[in-house]
């Protein structure tokens, strides 16, 4: 759980926030910015789920205090008195009981959800894409030094390690792993400044393509893995595409 991400909203908003480290959630809870009732996206079940439903979560970041109570006498129940407290039940929820639909199982499916989780899948068929290319790219650009495990050759072209690391990524991300998401924004940040740096030595302002190519490349795979939006996600993957194919053609030239 310490390498989960957390998107958080409230029951009563439509926007989701993150994501959050679980420490960060705890200090959030902390802060009184996050209550038990706070919905968080579950990754496995796909749905939005309160944190008080969550015992493990809920230990973690509202740790109960012992608390000294003065035990109340009993009341012993009469069986020739009626409970008080129990509430008669009607025909409708003895016809959902027999259904299986209870108060404690009943689930409403708000639409928030489906556009949180089909935005998530568009971010992850554009990073898929990205790092397909930039993966296959990368390794023939490199003569196929990486294959061969040639580290020599690799050195030569050092895009070549970057093939490697994205295709683990591409793997990672197919996978649906939380912890993949992190480390593609890593990669994308430090594929920014490398291939900005080394085009830049090589050619100058001649390669401000190439350059600018490799920008917009690492800059829309770190927005696909973040932003929340499905129209976002698709153009922005799009675009991403676009000019990492533009990369992988200029880099051969």
């Amino acid at each position: 759980m310490s390498t989960q991400e957390f998107y958080i909203r409230q029951p009563s908003e439509n926007e989701a926030r993150g994501p959050y480290t679980l420490e960060q959630m705890t200090s959030l809870a902390e802060n009184n910015e996050v209550a038990p009732e706070t919905l968080y996206y579950e990754a496995m079940t796909e749905q939005w789920t309160a944190i008080q439903d969550n015992a493990a979560l809920m230990e973690s970041l509202f740790p109960q205090k012992k608390v000294l109570r003065i035990k109340k006498k009993e009341k012993i129940q009469s069986l020739n008195t009626a409970d008080e407290v129990t509430k008669p039940i009607t025909v409708q929820q003895m016809l959902a009981a027999a259904e299986g639909r209870t108060e404690e199982n009943a689930t409403v499916r708000v639409p928030q959800e489906v556009i949180f989780r089909r935005a998530v899948m568009v971010g992850r068929i554009g990073a898929l894409a990205i790092l397909a290319v930039t993966a296959l790219g990368f390794t023939f650009y490199s003569g196929a030094a990486a294959l061969r495990g040639d580290l020599a050759g690799m050195s030569a072209k050092p895009l070549s390690f970057f093939g490697i690391v994205d295709l683990v990524l591409a793997i990672l991300v197919a996978c649906r792993l939380n912890i993949a998401h992190n480390l593609v924004r890593i990669r994308a940040s430090l594929f920014l400044g490398f291939a900005g740096f080394l085009y830049y030595a090589m050619e100058g302002a001649g390669g401000i393509l190439t350059i600018g190519a490799a920008a917009v490349s690492a800059i829309s795979l770190f927005l696909v893995v973040t932003r929340q939006s499905i129209m976002g996600n698709l153009v922005t993957g799009i675009i991403g595409l676009v000019a990492t194919i533009l990369l992988v053609v200029q880099i051969f030239r």
